[in-house]
């Protein structure tokens, strides 16, 4: 089974960047791939019930495991900022972050910051 990072990074891979020069929904075909890719992770889990519509809308039931519990529903989007290409992302992982600066590879220039960024440290 693959781990929760393995996951994340196939995930963040998927160019999903939204396109606001479209009526269409979802407005590039990369969403719905996402949407495929987590439903079938969903089969893989064990959800019996899981379906995706038209839209890349996908819904999928854990039953509870303890009699009378509520319902939860927990959502999300697939979409991304048109603000930044989700085109050719390679992740990278920090292990043991240590609260400060972050230099990103390539090029020494590209560092985010934490007085930019104040939730990072």
């Amino acid at each position: 089974m693959s781990t929760l990072l393995d996951r994340f990074c196939r995930y963040v891979q998927v160019e999903t960047t939204a396109n606001e020069d479209t009526e269409d929904y979802p407005s590039t075909p990369g969403q719905l791939d996402l949407s495929r890719m987590l439903a079938d992770e969903l089969r893989a889990l064990g959800l019996a019930d899981v379906s995706m519509d038209e839209f890349g809308i996908v819904m999928g039931t854990i039953p509870a495991t303890v009699d009378g519990a509520p319902t939860m529903c927990w959502c999300s989007h697939v979409d991304t900022s048109p603000e930044f290409t989700g085109k050719n992302v390679k992740p990278v992982i920090h292990r043991n972050y240590d609260g400060g600066d972050i230099p990103l590879p390539g090029d020494a220039d590209r560092v985010i910051r934490t007085a930019d960024n104040p939730e990072l440290p």
